[in-house]
C-alpha cells in the first residue's frame, strides 16, 4: 500500500486533540485499537458507553441533523422554488411539526424512518511529518449540480 497509517478523520482528530491537550470538556472514555498488517497500521477506536450517556435531547439533535441533510440535498425543482423555500425558512423554524416545507419530494425519505448507516466516504492520502496517512471522512451531504460543465479529456 505504501501507507504507514489508515484511519478515519475522526480518529485522527481524537488522537491529535489528546496529544495537544486540546480537550473541550466533553471527555468520553475511548480505547484506541491498532493492527499492523503488512507494514501498515490500521487505527480504530471503541467508545465506552457513550450512547448510554446521551440524553434524550442529544439524540433528538442527532436526528434533526440527519433530517436536515435530507432536506437540503433533495432535488427541489427550479431556482424560484428554492428561493420561495428559503424565504419560508427565514420565517419558520426547522423543528419537527413546524410549518416550514420545501416543495414536495420523496415523502418516505423526508418523514419515514431514518437511514442512519448508509453513507458516502471520501479517502484522502497525505503526509504528516514523515508518516504517510490514508484516512476516510464521511461526506454528510451532496447536492446535484445543474448545468455544471463536465470536461471530458
Amino acid at each position: 500500500l505504501d501507507i504507514d497509517f489508515i484511519t478515519s478523520r475522526g480518529n485522527l482528530a481524537r488522537i491529535l486533540n489528546v496529544l495537544s491537550g486540546n480537550v473541550d470538556g466533553k471527555v468520553y472514555k475511548w480505547t484506541l485499537l491498532a493492527t499492523r498488517y503488512r507494514g501498515t497500521v490500521y487505527l480504530s477506536h471503541i467508545e465506552d458507553d457513550r450512547d448510554e450517556e446521551l440524553s434524550t435531547f442529544a439524540r433528538r439533535v442527532c436526528c434533526w441533523g440527519k433530517r436536515f441533510e435530507v432536506e437540503v440535498t433533495k432535488n427541489c425543482g427550479t431556482s424560484s422554488e428554492l428561493d420561495a423555500a428559503a424565504a419560508q425558512a427565514v420565517e419558520a423554524t426547522s423543528f419537527p411539526g413546524s410549518s416550514f416545507a420545501l416543495p414536495p419530494g420523496n415523502e418516505v425519505e423526508r418523514h419515514g424512518p431514518l437511514k442512519a448507516y448508509p453513507g458516502f466516504y471520501s479517502v484522502v492520502r497525505f503526509e504528516l511529518e514523515n508518516h504517510r496517512i490514508a484516512l476516510r471522512a464521511e461526506v454528510d451531504a451532496q447536492t446535484q449540480v445543474r448545468g455544471f460543465p463536465i470536461n471530458k479529456q
